[in-house]
């Protein structure tokens, strides 16, 4: 992944909640979240005007210029694609203010129904947009990619940059002389790439895998009676683990989320809690889906010991 450096932190970037904490490292430019109040779709054009608020009283405050703002679509955490009107609205941003839109759609290929949304809102690519090409904007929207998420991957350091913006790109080859994709993982990607046929097949066989695994854990999250945002994108989903909390006698705070880690460690599973996210709901954990059936029942299995649950039956 690519991030904007600059040692001096002399530059900022605008990020709505809930984010990834891994932003500022190895970028090392300060991060300025956008509170998003939690009554408010994040994935909706109405966080559009709490973005405008920040970008104002950052210029209204003299704080450190904000040179860039972030959009990851489909979004992460939130495990779902964001509509055009969303989008649409960030780019005006970017034209509004003379700033810098960088776009991560590394999982625009892994977008897949459910039972419970069969009809999930499709990825839109801002290369799609007519605004993209607003001559106003040429310098300065870049779209990050690449195959490690929706081919399963990750292992494998390769990526896209893709930006009309020729002072970056020439800065991005420079920095990457020193540490160009290896020989194994280009010959594998070369392979694999070149055949359209089987590479559809592949990602047309994730996508129903996914949907298989997260329908099975909606399911169990709806046995439980415990909340969750189910995915229709990526390969996490949203797991609310606040009524186990209450049920031990604590809050929706930080001592609650220590103790379910330390029960969930000792039963031999671990899930991220999204406050590492800077998600202002706590007890919410980001649950991956992607494991073979057995090793997802097995971690099910294993949380329903860890909190004293009834044990749910997967149908074969």
């Amino acid at each position: 992944m690519l991030w904007i450096i600059d040692i001096y932190r002399t530059t900022c970037l605008l990020i709505a909640l809930a984010i990834l904490s891994d932003i500022e490292y190895p970028a090392l430019a300060k991060v300025v979240l956008a509170e998003i109040p939690i009554n408010v779709d994040p994935l909706s054009p109405n966080v559009i005007s709490f973005l405008d608020d920040r970008l104002k009283a950052s210029v209204k405050r003299k704080e450190t210029p904000i040179k860039a703002i972030i959009l990851c679509n489909p979004h992460n955490p939130i495990p779902k694609c964001y509509p055009k009107e969303t989008i649409e609205g960030y780019i005006a941003l970017a034209k509004k203010y003379k700033i810098h839109l960088i776009v991560d759609e590394v999982f625009a290929y892994t977008v897949f129904p459910t039972k419970d949304t069969p009809n999930p809102q499709p990825f839109i690519s801002v290369l799609s947009l007519n605004s993209y090409y607003d001559v106003e904007l040429y310098d300065n929207i870049h779209i990050l990619s690449g195959p490690t998420k929706d081919l399963g991957c990750s292992g494998l350091k390769s990526g896209i940059l893709i930006s009309r913006n020729d002072k970056l790109l020439e800065n991005v080859r420079k920095t990457m002389m020193a540490t160009p994709i290896n020989g194994i993982t280009d010959s594998s990607l070369s392979e694999l790439l070149s055949n359209k046929e089987r590479l559809q097949r592949l990602l047309n066989k994730n996508k129903v895998e996914l949907t298989k695994n997260m329908d099975l854990c909606a399911n169990w999250c709806k046995f439980h009676k415990l909340p969750y945002i189910g995915a229709n994108a990526g390969v996490y989903f949203i797991l609310d683990l606040s009524p186990i909390a209450l049920k031990y006698g604590y809050g929706a705070d930080d001592l609650a989320i220590k103790l379910l880690m330390k029960k969930m460690i000792s039963d031999g599973v671990y899930i991220n809690p999204t406050s590492l996210d800077a998600d202002p709901l706590p007890c919410r954990f980001r649950f991956i889906v992607t494991q073979r059936l057995e090793i997802l029942k097995l971690a099910l299995a294993r949380l329903e010991k860890a909190f004293d649950l009834d044990h749910f039956e997967v149908a074969v």
